[in-house]
């Protein structure tokens, strides 16, 4: 599912194959996708905010191009769409996406407008238990942008 890990919270099924259009490098191209739909599991996920969503992911790269999220009594309320990716580290990477409130129409995109080689990071760098020691200025030596100290701008 993609390169989260969604597969220990849900019970996927394939509902079958299509394409969608989206930009590869600024050029349109049709991307043959897997269409999922995902069921929380009620043993490892039970307080699932969205425990019923359908995916549209990327059969090569396993990168998540749609979804749609139903609420817990059964609504649609939230999707996103890539609407923009870009080749980064020989890999496809979002550019721009959407997500959208489909309850209020409301919606965010977020465009990805600079990149910037890092290197290997480590898989727990984002645990949600360690985000409160978290300091982006450990990357500073290999940054060509130098992250600010938040307290002394």
């Amino acid at each position: 599912m993609g390169r989260s890990k969604l597969s220990s919270k849900f019970d996927a099924e394939l509902l079958g194959e299509t394409t969608l259009t989206v930009s590869v490098d600024g050029v349109p191209q049709d991307r043959r996708v897997y269409v999922l739909r995902l069921v929380a599991n009620a043993q490892t996920n039970p307080s699932e905010s969205f425990p019923e969503r359908t995916m549209w992911v990327d059969a090569e790269q396993y990168l998540v191009l749609a979804s749609e999220s139903k609420n817990t009594v059964g609504k649609l309320e939230s999707a996103l769409r890539a609407d923009a990716l870009v080749t980064f580290r020989d890999r496809l990477e979002y550019a721009v996406m959407t997500v959208s409130n489909v309850l209020d129409n409301s919606w965010t995109t977020v465009r990805v407008t600079d990149r910037e080689d890092v290197g290997e990071l480590a898989d727990n760098l984002f645990d949600p238990a360690l985000l409160p020691q978290f300091d982006p200025r450990q990357f500073n030596d290999r940054l060509q942008v130098q992250v600010p100290d938040p307290i002394c701008p």
